[in-house]
């Protein structure tokens, strides 16, 4: 990456802007460094509380000796030196890491770490997982377009709803068209950023993504609807759904 040529417009000893954290470069660079005598105290802090983003930075990166550290020491139960006992990561946490890093032998091998674990609970988990997804489409399910937009959540049973003239910019042209359903039903561009946010929620449920303003799951695409507003508006619903079992 640092042998890459860089822009005319910049001198050698401009800084290399980064968007990891301090301590994820320092954790690779510990990773990478050959000191293997000495120890590596940027590691394991990171091994413990961020698997997922020191590998995805090594990925990103092109450093695969890092990456088969990180499998290694997370999956394999190995040490790097200095360093006495591996990551202790629950097998249902592992499970994850592996899936949503498509590191399939690691998958396996944690899925068999998962077999001492009471399925009905699990069960449990799942059915909230859904619920919260099922009602945030609801939320904005035209057949819910009819209802009472306005009203604020007071007990468990009641449903979510779209504040459509907030995200609309208060044109009551264009809200008047949303409760007729002559603008989103007609446009695939509203079909497909229903389905990014239904894809975002089965993969996770707290929808951390969705409240990033760099997300293009905030972007319908559609001429309607202020970018700002709507993401701002999908941060509200998602902090009415029930975070509980």
């Amino acid at each position: 990456m640092l042998g890459m040529p860089r822009d005319l417009s910049e001198a050698a000893s401009d800084p290399v802007p980064l968007e990891e954290s301090t301590s994820i470069v320092a954790a690779l660079f510990d990773i990478v460094y050959p000191n293997a005598g000495q120890a590596k105290p940027n590691i394991w802090p990171v091994l413990a509380s961020a698997p997922e983003a020191l590998a995805r930075a090594a990925e990103k990166y092109d450093m695969p000796g890092a990456t088969t550290t990180i499998r290694d020491v997370v999956f394999h139960d190995t040490t790097l030196p200095m360093k006495k006992g591996a990551v202790e990561l629950s097998p249902v946490d592992k499970y994850g890491l592996a899936c949503r890093l498509g590191w399939e032998a690691e998958a396996k091998l944690a899925s068999t770490g998962t077999l001492a674990i009471d399925t009905v609970n699990v069960l449990r988990l799942q059915k909230l997982h859904r619920m919260r997804r099922e009602l945030f489409i609801a939320a904005f399910d035209s057949k819910d377009r009819l209802g009472p937009f306005e009203l604020p959540i007071r007990k468990k049973t009641e449903k979510p709803s779209v504040r459509w003239r907030d995200v609309t910019g208060n044109h009551s042209c264009v809200y008047n068209a949303i409760l007729t359903s002559r603008v989103l039903q007609s446009d695939v561009r509203w079909t497909i950023f229903m389905y990014r946010i239904s894809s975002e929620l089965e993969r996770c449920a707290r929808g951390d993504k969705l409240r990033d303003e760099k997300c293009d799951c905030g972007h319908t695409g559609c001429y309607v609807f202020d970018r700002e507003a709507l993401i701002k508006e999908i941060g509200r619903l998602l902090d009415s759904l029930p975070t509980a079992i």
